[in-house]
């Protein structure tokens, strides 16, 4: 009789530590909440913001792209590229465009000129994918809780492995 009551309380003790029935939310579940806040804060803004991509490389090469939406249209992208310097130092200018209108996309260099609804879809196409062997998939959210990352990336390539998916992009809401 002795037993019983201390069983029920490891029993207990047991299922309280491991987090009772509730289970950690999947990648999928996490992603659709974020684009619930996402929704929310672009309401909010107007369907004005602009996100900024920087790409770096370990021989010093570094690009940052920023795209514009307007009211939920792509409206303007910016694109600075630097070769290597010294280190600690920004290298020599490379390139340096702007795309506005008719011209968005034209540039083959930078991030593509998608909305965060487009990218929030390329995550979901990322996360849905099978795994490719030898490779890890990243998911992150910003600390509104929207969408900063999700990609995979193959474990073999040590420096500047591509990134298939949505790579970092950093998000400021309202009109630039």
């Amino acid at each position: 009789m002795i037993r019983f009551p201390c069983l029920a309380v490891a029993v207990a003790a047991l299922f309280l530590t491991s987090g009772g029935n509730a289970a950690e939310p999947t990648d999928a579940e996490r992603l659709a909440a974020s684009a619930a806040k996402w929704k929310e804060a672009k309401e909010a803004a107007g369907g004005n913001y602009h996100y900024k991509a920087i790409r770096s490389s370990f021989t010093g090469f570094r690009s940052e792209t920023v795209v514009v939406v307007k009211a939920g249209v792509v409206t303007e992208r910016r694109h600075v590229a630097t070769d290597g310097g010294k280190p600690g130092e920004p290298g020599p200018l490379k390139e340096v465009w702007v795309e506005t209108g008719k011209d968005i996309g034209t540039h083959k260099d930078g991030v593509a000129a998608r909305t965060l609804e487009e990218l929030y879809a390329e995550a979901k196409k990322v996360l849905d994918a099978p795994l490719p062997a030898n490779h890890v998939r990243s998911l992150g959210f910003d600390k509104q809780g929207i969408l900063a990352y999700c990609y995979t990336r193959d474990t073999r390539i040590a420096d500047d492995a591509p990134l298939g998916g949505v790579a970092p992009i950093y998000l400021e809401m309202g009109k630039k």
